[in-house]
This record gives C-alpha cells, sequence and structure tokens, in this order.
C-alpha cells in the first residue's frame, strides 16, 4: 500500500469497536487496485456524536439501503449495491511508532473531495469566461506540466 488516489470496489462490511476505546464503528472493507495489484484497505466510519452524521452520510455514498439489521449481519447481508467502483485516497499516520495507511477520502467516481465534476461541454462553458485570466496569471518561469505518470514526484 501506498498514499495515493485509488479505484476500489467495496470487498466486505460490518459493525465493530475499536481496540483501544471500544468505540463503535461501521467498517467497510475496500479492495484497491494500487499500481496494478490488488490490495485490502478498511474505511472505519465511527459512530461518536461528532462523526456519526458524516459516517452514515458517506454510507449512503456508498450505496447502502439504509438497513440496519443488514448492516448488523455483514457482508452477507447484501444492503450495499454490488459492483460500484470509487475512488479512495489513502493517506498514512503514525500510531505507537508505526506507519498505518488509512481511507482518508472516499468518493464517487467524477467527484473530488464530495463535489461533483461538471460534464466537460459545461465545464468548458465555464472556463471560457476566464481564458484571458487564466493566460495572464501563467508565471514565466514554470517548469512543464508532468506529461506521463512517471513524471509526477509521488
Amino acid at each position: 500500500m501506498r498514499k495515493g488516489q485509488f479505484n476500489a470496489y467495496i470487498s466486505g462490511y460490518g459493525v465493530g469497536k475499536s481496540k483501544d476505546k471500544g468505540t463503535p464503528s461501521v467498517n467497510v472493507a475496500f479492495h484497491v487496485d494500487v499500481d496494478g495489484n490488488q490490495e485490502n484497505i478498511t474505511w472505519f466510519g465511527y459512530l461518536t456524536d461528532k462523526s456519526k452524521a458524516r459516517t452514515f452520510e458517506t454510507l449512503y455514498k456508498l450505496g447502502w439501503n439504509g438497513d440496519l439489521d443488514g448492516l448488523a449481519e455483514g457482508s452477507s447481508s447484501k444492503c450495499f449495491r454490488e459492483g460500484v467502483e470509487f475512488n479512495v485516497t489513502i493517506d498514512s499516520e503514525s500510531y505507537n511508532g508505526d506507519e498505518k495507511f488509512k481511507v482518508k477520502w472516499i468518493n464517487l467516481i467524477g467527484e473530488v473531495h464530495g463535489v461533483p465534476s461538471c460534464e466537460k461541454s459545461e465545464a468548458m462553458s465555464i472556463l471560457e469566461q476566464f481564458k484571458a485570466d487564466a493566460l495572464s496569471a501563467k508565471p514565466k518561469d514554470l517548469p512543464p506540466a508532468p506529461t506521463s505518470e512517471e513524471d509526477i514526484p509521488f
């Protein structure tokens, strides 16, 4: 696993509690395509007063049908739409001296941090209004943009 954005599918889910404090959570496991290899990572949607609204919002985004019994039953219940592809952002954090990878964002394909992208024709209609601004703002000594994944520094 490494940091980055990757396409993913749900591979399992259930309800659990954190090991350290017993905090309840809904756990969704993903198969993630990392550089052509299938890897697994789990998202933990915590059910605290501060996080429960965001957790349930994310579950619905993931295709959950609202069935609490099915969520309690786990993966055999089929309470999520099957075969839906997502984009997950993986980040890392240090925990007890070890680097741990975690799911930081879950987006539908075409979303960026929860905001849907416009269709290309609508986006171009918006951007055409700012063409002169874009051209005049370009720094003169800026290196060229990467043209392939090999040129991207991360």
